[in-house]
């Protein structure tokens, strides 16, 4: 899942950040990603949380951009397909290759 989330959030597509987000959140309740701070300022539109990952050792932000419920649920979903094809060998640009071509 860690591979998934350093993958999507590169992308500054709002679908890959919905993929990003989701990512964190299930890495945070893992323990995996520890939460640091979360700005939720009214200066910006984009709330950001600043996680440690435990395992890399580095800092990692993550965008919630006011995603919709429909953003959220595509999101889910290609995090879902993408974890299911990692965990049927395939390498995780195949997995995200073959979620775009899907999307088209």
């Amino acid at each position: 899942m860690r591979q998934v989330f350093y993958e999507a959030a590169e992308s500054e597509d709002r679908s890959e950040t919905a993929v990003a987000y989701l990512a964190a959140q299930l890495l945070r309740r893992q323990k995996v990603f520890r939460l640091l701070k979360e700005s939720d300022g009214p200066e910006s539109e984009v709330r950001v949380a600043l996680y440690a990952d435990r395992i890399a050792d580095r800092l990692i932000e993550a965008r919630d951009p006011d995603l919709s419920y429909a953003e959220l649920e595509a999101g889910r979903i290609t995090l879902l397909e993408r974890l299911n094809r990692l965990e049927n060998g395939q390498s995780p640009q195949e997995a995200q290759t073959d979620a775009e071509a899907e999307q088209i």
